[in-house]
């Protein structure tokens, strides 16, 4: 992986914002807002295990799949499978 990642709280949400933004050509700060929204409530509600936020952000917004989701997360917050997955995308990006 080229870029760095900022992490808080072991999710990268800025970047990961701007990848969906970047991927649908989104503009409206409206449905930016929303995934801020989404991503604040995962942070706080969804991380009772390994990979569980990474699962409720693929599951919850429309053409994202998991290994997107765990592009973003550090390894400490991913199972083995979704550190492979976090592997898998970086190296379809580079």
């Amino acid at each position: 992986m080229t870029k760095k990642l900022l992490y808080i709280d072991g999710f990268a949400q800025s970047d990961f914002i701007e990848y969906v933004i970047v991927k649908y050509g989104i503009i409206d700060q409206y449905a930016i807002d929303m995934l801020n929204q989404v991503c604040d409530y995962g942070r706080k509600h969804k991380t009772v295990s390994k990979d569980s936020f990474a699962f409720f952000i693929s599951d919850l917004i429309p053409g994202i799949d998991l290994k997107e989701a765990c592009a973003f997360f550090e390894d400490e917050c991913l199972t083995r499978e979704g550190q492979l997955l976090k592997q898998e995308f970086w190296r379809d990006h580079e």
